[in-house]
């Protein structure tokens, strides 16, 4: 191997690891770039029935509607962008909600740290009305008063492709690399 094809390869690499290091950089938000989050929603009831849970539920926001700063609401208008629960087979959206979309169902915020959801929707099995308390984090119905509780998970951010661009760069290198090489095997 000689010394012009071992300074190529290394060339490579390096354009390579830093196309990927620029790329990286996306990966942290900041407060200027949006970052979507997930969290996961669990619900423990008693309908009637006796005691039912479903940790089938999820909860996903852009949280650059967010300032961090105070109480803050995130709504289908305004950040929320998915709600999903299961409960006794059936599954609920934020199109469940049957209250005015801007207010409902919303997430709360205290501060950037998330406090909980108000939502409410119409239980199909039972036809009972359920609402999720924001600020107790517990779970009523209209008529029995407090059922349950829920509770909302960690957000995470969900991943988006931040090193492409690192990878679309490394791609553009090695290709560039080999054109110039099979160009010099014909000349030679």
């Amino acid at each position: 191997m000689t010394t012009s094809t071992v300074v190529k390869k290394l060339s490579v690499a390096a354009v390579g690891a830093a196309c990927i290091a620029l790329g990286s950089t996306s990966l942290k938000p900041s407060p200027a770039q949006a970052a979507i989050l997930s969290a996961p929603l669990s619900i423990n009831v008693d309908l009637g029935s006796g005691p039912v849970s479903s940790t089938a539920g999820s909860v996903t926001f852009d949280d650059s509607f967010l300032t961090g700063a105070g109480l803050e609401f995130l709504t289908t208008g305004s950040g929320l962008q998915n709600l999903s629960l299961t409960l006794l087979g059936n599954t609920y959206t934020a199109a469940s909600d049957p209250r005015p979309a801007t207010f409902f169902p919303r997430l709360v915020f205290n501060g950037g740290t998330l406090l909980g959801l108000n939502f409410q929707f119409q239980e199909l099995t039972t036809g009972t009305l359920v609402q999720l308390d924001d600020l107790t984090q517990q779970v009523f119905t209209a008529t029995s008063g407090p059922i349950g509780t829920y509770a909302i998970g960690t957000p995470t951010v969900i991943p988006t492709p931040a090193l492409l661009p690192g990878l679309v760069g490394l791609g553009i290198s090695v290709a560039t690399l080999r054109k110039r090489q099979t160009e010099k095997a014909r000349q030679a």
